[in-house]
């Protein structure tokens, strides 16, 4: 057992001096302190040199980043500005805009199509099927069209299927 604990000790020693010559040789330039305090040594010109670097490079990227974030505010704020102004011209255009579509069984508004009725008043099959023709009166001041399905598939042929602000 005092073998072991000589072995161990000596051991401990070996790594201990390997290890303090390790360090020596890594830092030549190191200094040691007093336990009590001390003043430590100024850092060599390259550290200085290096950490001013690493400063500068380090500000140069952050004004870069600011620089780009500045770029794609502007550019958002851009954007949207102009889909502000196309929505408001928009809406000036409409309110503007007379009422262009007709209201009811009209052409440019709901208009049959060409042919579905002939001059006898006979009506093409081929062109309006499964439905009778559309009729229209009038509620208030609204127009109401209607259009009777009578099969379970229609056909129904338009020139024009535009429905005007007042037609139901």
């Amino acid at each position: 057992m005092a073998s072991s604990n000589t072995k161990t000790r000596s051991l401990s020693v070996l790594l201990a001096t390997v290890s303090a010559a390790a360090l020596f040789a890594a830092t030549p330039g190191s200094h040691a302190l007093e336990l009590g305090g001390g003043t430590a040594p100024a850092p060599s010109a390259a550290a200085l040199a290096a950490a001013q670097s690493g400063s500068q490079e380090a500000a140069r990227a952050a004004r870069e980043n600011s620089n780009a974030l500045k770029r794609a505010t502007l550019s958002i704020q851009t954007m949207q500005a102009s889909q502000l102004a196309a929505r408001d011209a928009a809406r000036a255009a409409l309110q503007a805009m007379p009422q262009v579509v007709p209201n009811g069984l009209r052409p440019g508004g709901l208009q049959i199509g060409t042919g579905v009725v002939g001059s006898n008043g006979s009506v093409n099959r081929e062109l309006w099927k499964g439905a009778d023709l559309p009729t229209e009166f009038t509620d208030g001041d609204r127009i109401k069209v209607a259009v009777k399905q009578n099969e379970q598939k229609a056909i129904l042929t338009w020139d024009t299927f535009n429905v005007g602000g007042q037609t139901d």
